[in-house]
């Protein structure tokens, strides 16, 4: 469709979905009915015509196909019904969707409030050219807050767009350039990152799609690979059931076949397995990360494909993580904290579900466009395989090796003029990163073996998500440096990033120029 024929769905009119849009969401419930529907009406015609022949069961045999087809009409009746009542549009403001014809819901989501928007693809609504947007808002708590099925995957598209530019609202926030520290790969693609500060990732108005750029591709033979490790302890323990399933039944002189209920509890496991390794590989097969001016779009999927835009301002913390069994391999996986996700186990948080060391960087470069210091790659490789205090790293006490003897030189932190960064794990690594301006809150606690010993845990608190700021052992007079230097620098860093695009001139003024006062005042400090 051309761009002069596009439908702007994004007028504030009311608009109702494709008309096939029922049965591509209740298609499997179609089939069944059916199916024993069909069944049933087959085993009476055979009854009464071939067995029985054309008698006075006849009769029971027209009631039959009447009640088929009144059963059919109906469910036809009611998919237009359910068409016709579901009807959405998109205001200034919100997004309005309202369906149901006996039970009716009214859906709305505040423009301010979605944190991203995804295009879902079911197999059946590709066959049709149709997608399914995913609305996530500040309070989702891990499922999408809203969805909108089905649309033209044109259609889909460039309603995203429209949506995400108008929660951008029309004003620029300020300090939203970007600094000159950045990661040290792919400079070329720092044209099309997003500022750091913006929180929709818009730079300005467009009519077309945002022009985008292929960062990377996840090889399928790294994919698998990577699933296959991740797997192993759960692969190891069948095997281990099955052999020693073979070999009692060997021992009482039984044929292997005569054992097997013998091992029927592998069953469970077997499925387990199956499920682990199918499920990840179709949902990140052909994943595919591109930059653009909206943020870091995902492309993934084998029967379901889904299409993610991650803007970098809804990311409140990041976490690469590195498990014992990649370490030869050199792989990674980042996931992300992002408000409306919440603890979700679709892996709609994962943004590289597994990757070299630079193609960490590259995603970096987007979802944390300023580390605030030149050395960026030298710090991120020591905060996922180092030890001991390279690259301003503040570890754990000696004095705790006895309570922490394998992760005392490990466990650490490190903050720059943009983040603050908390590693963990001796087996499988972990490292989280989170701009200052993201903390909601800090907490210390401390037990009374820790207070004994002189250390605290800090928790700096963020939305719930995959990367959970923490770490135990601190040493009390550092945490407590740390602490109130969060305490400061959040606060104004929070001003300068989250200013409100919804405000009156005179209030953004005002806003502003506390704002200022306040960086003075830290800066003075």
């Amino acid at each position: 469709m051309s761009p002069a024929t596009t439908l702007n769905h994004a007028d504030g009119d009311w608009h109702r979905v494709h008309p096939i849009s029922p049965v591509v969401r209740s298609w499997l419930t179609l089939v069944a009915i059916i199916a024993v529907i069909g069944t049933q009406f087959t085993d009476e015609f055979y009854s009464v015509v071939v067995e029985d022949g054309l008698d006075l069961q006849s009769a029971a045999l027209l009631i039959t196909a009447g009640a088929v087809v009144a059963v059919l009409l109906l469910m036809v009746g009611g998919f237009y019904l359910s068409w016709r009542f579901y009807r959405y549009r998109i205001t200034e403001e919100m997004v309005q969707v309202h369906s149901g014809w006996i039970f009716r819901q009214q859906r709305h989501v505040r423009l301010d409030r979605v944190q991203a928007i995804d295009i879902k693809r079911p197999l059946l609504a590709r066959i049709f050219g149709l997608a399914e947007l995913s609305f996530e808002a500040a309070d989702g708590g891990g499922s999408a807050a809203m969805t909108l099925a089905f649309i033209r995957g044109a259609e889909a598209e460039q309603l995203r767009v429209d949506i995400l530019q108008r929660a951008a609202g029309v004003q620029k926030p300020a300090g939203s350039e970007l600094s000159d520290a950045i990661w040290p790969v792919s400079e070329d693609l720092t044209s099309h990152i997003a500022s750091p500060n913006d929180e929709t990732g818009l730079s300005g108005a467009h009519e077309e799609p945002a022009p985008e750029q292929t960062m990377l591709t996840v090889p399928t033979g790294r994919l698998v690979w990577s699933i296959l490790l991740t797997a192993f302890i759960t692969i190891v323990v069948l095997v281990v059931i099955l052999v020693a399933g073979i070999l009692v039944a060997r021992s009482l002189g039984e044929e292997v076949m005569t054992g097997l209920p013998s091992f029927a509890a592998a069953i469970p496991i077997v499925v387990a397995a199956v499920a682990g390794v199918w499920s990840p590989f179709s949902r990140n097969y052909n994943f595919t990360v591109s930059t653009s001016p909206n943020g870091l779009r995902l492309r993934s999927g084998l029967l379901e494909t889904r299409q993610q835009t991650v803007p970098p301002g809804r990311v409140q913390s990041i976490l690469i993580s590195q498990s014992l069994l990649w370490r030869p391999f050199g792989w990674y996986r980042v996931r992300v904290t992002v408000a409306g996700y919440g603890m979700t186990t679709d892996g709609k948080d994962v943004v590289l579900p597994v990757g070299t060391f630079d193609d960490v960087l590259r995603v970096l470069t987007v979802i944390a466009p300023d580390p605030g210091t030149a050395n960026a790659r030298e710090l991120i490789q020591a905060g996922l395989t180092g030890t001991g205090s390279a690259h301003g790293f503040v570890t754990t006490p000696r004095r705790m090796r006895v309570l922490d003897p394998l992760t005392w030189r490990r466990q650490g932190f490190a903050v720059t003029p943009t983040l603050v960064l908390f590693r963990t794990g001796r087996l499988t690594r972990y490292l989280c990163l989170m701009s200052h301006e993201r903390i909601q809150s800090a907490q210390v606690s401390q037990g009374p073996i820790e207070r004994r010993l002189g250390v605290v845990n800090v928790h700096l608190h963020t939305p719930a998500g995959p990367a959970t700021m923490r770490l135990n052992h601190v040493d009390a007079a550092v945490a407590s440096q740390l602490f109130f230097h969060e305490a400061d620098i959040a606060a104004v860093s929070r001003r300068i990033a989250d200013r409100n695009q919804w405000m009156m001139p005179e209030e953004l003024q005002q806003f502003d120029r506390r704002t200022e006062e306040a960086r003075r005042a830290l800066e003075s400090a």
